[in-house]
């Protein structure tokens, strides 16, 4: 399994949780939610997570239609993949904090 994504958010009301996004081994894309920002928490259903569009009035249009892309586009980079789910979480209850770096990397000794 490889993380594509990690990032720390915060919901309307303040609280903290993270989401992280995984290529599995079986190819398929699998997104988890959990409470805080450390390394465990209290799961969440992907569910909680609201998506809106605004109106020409400015106004959100809830959408139960639309969520977090769970395939890539054809000829689809991660950098675009990662961008699209960036973008559908703009117009959402999640307000996206930060973006973990999922690739540490240690200088040799």
């Amino acid at each position: 399994m490889k993380k594509l994504m990690h990032l720390h958010c915060e919901d309307t009301m303040g609280n903290k949780n993270t989401i992280r996004c995984h290529l599995t081994d079986s190819g398929s894309i699998s997104w988890k939610m959990m409470g805080g920002w450390g390394s465990s928490g209290m799961a969440f259903s992907m569910s909680n997570i609201s998506f809106y569009e605004r109106t020409p009035g400015g106004n959100m249009d809830w959408n139960s239609g639309k969520g977090l892309p769970i395939e890539n586009l054809e000829g689809e980079t991660l950098k675009e993949f990662k961008n699209r789910s960036l973008e559908a979480l703009r117009d959402s209850t999640v307000n996206v904090i930060k973006e973990v770096n999922c690739e540490v990397k240690f200088a040799e000794e």
